[in-house]
């Protein structure tokens, strides 16, 4: 009776090793893929919002406000399940943890959607895939922020359309300086009490584009002493990848001193 007793015992000792063995006898994802964003126009990293999809830069999910690249790996499936890269806010993306295999590329951001679609294979370590790209507006800042007598803080910037595709060039919907106490800014990650929406005039299309313009924080409303981060954000009317998207210029550091 024992030696049926060993046995058994026995038998489930080496199952129970064969399916340990089984379990952790795939590698994990090691690939890396990396690029970056670059205006057509100016040639420069297309600057973006925060990503704000809740996953981090190699997650999977679809409600990010900035560029991201929706994969689809064709090696196994082809109708797979799509995964995203969210893009981070000065034009650049990465993410680490993928699987070898073959992938369609799909960027998704304020720039006018690719008609067609890159397929490449991510394998060897590090993959550097950049994308040229033609954002709705060009953000650029003209001069240094002041801080004013009110505690209000403004500086100049110009904004011009970064395409010239007609089905592009709508008039525009927001333009908003926006603050914060961090330097990462976009749509969800501001200040409210400090930012400003730039009120539009009765024809939209009358923006001033290429000219410049003088933007400020909200006014009198003062900013209290600190470390501050401003940026101008522009958008029209589109829906891209289901989110209306900003074009945005870099942050910039603004020092309000203590009072004396």
């Amino acid at each position: 009776m024992k030696k049926v007793l060993y046995m058994i015992v026995g038998t489930a000792i080496i199952g129970l090793a064969s399916c340990s063995k089984n379990i952790d006898s795939y590698e994990g994802p090691t690939e890396t893929l990396q690029g970056t964003f670059t205006s057509k126009l100016s040639g420069k990293p297309v600057q973006s919002d925060v990503g704000q999809d809740g996953y981090g830069s190699g997650g999977s999910g679809t409600n990010g406000n900035g560029t991201r690249i929706q994969l689809r790996e064709l090696s196994w499936s082809a109708n797979p399940t799509s995964q995203y890269v969210t893009g981070k806010q000065d034009g650049t993306y990465i993410n680490t943890k993928l699987f070898t295999g073959r992938y369609e590329l799909t960027p998704i951001g304020a720039f006018v959607p690719f008609t067609t679609l890159d397929t490449m294979d991510i394998k060897g370590g590090t993959t550097t895939k950049n994308f040229v790209v033609e954002p709705f507006y060009e953000v650029e800042w003209n001069s240094a922020p002041v801080v004013q007598a009110d505690g209000t803080i403004q500086a100049n910037a110009t904004v011009t359309r970064g395409t010239n595709n007609p089905a592009y060039q709508l008039n525009m919907n927001d333009i908003w300086l926006f603050v914060n106490a961090s330097p990462y800014i976009g749509e969800v990650t501001f200040n409210g009490t400090y930012s400003y929406s730039h009120p539009l005039t009765a024809d939209p299309g009358k923006w001033p584009y290429g000219q410049q313009y003088t933007f400020k924080t909200k006014p009198g409303v003062k900013i209290p002493s600190g470390t501050w981060y401003i940026r101008v954000g522009a958008r029209m009317n589109v829906t891209v990848g289901g989110k209306v998207r900003f074009n945005f210029s870099t942050p910039v550091q603004v020092t309000i001193p203590s009072a004396k």
